[in-house]
């Protein structure tokens, strides 16, 4: 992510943004300089000076006094930072890590990981990787719910509607508030009778395989050595990997045991 520059001649018309300053308090542009200006200690004026700017993933789990924070901004750091990251090219990469790791309550909550399988090719290109069959086993090892990117239609995608979600072509995955009979994941499924076609407790939850991969992720990521030393890294850098290589996120058992 970059900020969009304006061109020299419309530079002059561009205010800093600083407490207290009258007019506008959008403008169209903020140029780096104005991002170097937050990060100065020896510059008063704003209410924060930042201690870092983050460029991290762009998928994210926000706690809700997160959010209300970021709404009514009692400190006016969120506004500060709105306004530097307004003209990026992807400001989500940046704007929420950065005020998280700069807010004295929340430096200490953050978790670092996205919940996203991701794999990029070596070297990098634009997009991540497109997974096919042959990322299969590097994802479940993972433990990740969530994966990306995938073609269109792509035979994995098959796969993962058979062995791991337990659903027919033109059906709902099942779960518990099924009242039909839902066959074991891996079960060769051609259609049939809709285990989901009568509804039943809606509240009802069936934990499943999937359910204890996420629960091993989550607790290595809250583990000593992950959660603490991980949090609001400055230095943030993207690790790419060979399409073809299997990354162990986390210590796990064998993969053909969580099929």
């Amino acid at each position: 992510a970059r900020p969009q520059l304006p061109r020299p001649h419309q530079r002059h018309r561009l205010e800093s943004v600083r407490e207290g300053d009258a007019g506008d308090h959008r403008p169209g542009a903020l140029h780096e300089e104005e991002g170097r200006s937050l990060l100065d200690p020896s510059e008063a004026g704003a209410a924060h000076r930042l201690q870092a700017l983050h460029r991290c993933s762009a998928w994210m789990v926000l706690s809700r006094p997160f959010v209300e924070y970021l709404i009514w901004g009692w400190d006016n750091l969120p506004r500060t930072v709105l306004m530097y990251y307004a003209n990026f090219i992807s400001s989500p990469e940046g704007y929420f890590h950065t005020v998280a790791c700069n807010a004295d309550e929340f430096r200490n909550t953050t978790v670092n990981h996205d919940l996203h399988y991701i794999a990029w090719d070596n070297p990098p290109m634009q997009h991540p990787h497109l997974l096919t069959l042959a990322d299969w086993d590097g994802m479940l090892a993972s433990a990740a719910p969530f994966a990306r990117k995938f073609r269109r239609d792509d035979p994995v995608l098959d796969r993962i509607d058979a062995d791991l979600l337990s659903r027919a072509p033109g059906m709902l995955a099942p779960g518990g508030w099924c009242v039909g009979e839902v066959p074991a994941a891996g079960a060769n499924r051609t259609g049939g009778d809709d285990p989901c076609a009568v509804v039943g407790n809606a509240a009802y939850v069936r934990p499943g395989p999937g359910a204890a991969r996420l629960k091993r992720l989550v607790t290595s990521l809250l583990s000593e050595e992950n959660f603490r030393p991980k949090q609001c890294k400055v230095a943030v850098v993207e690790q790419h990997i060979p399409a073809k290589k299997v990354e162990e996120h986390i210590p796990s058992e064998k993969v053909e045991d969580h099929h």
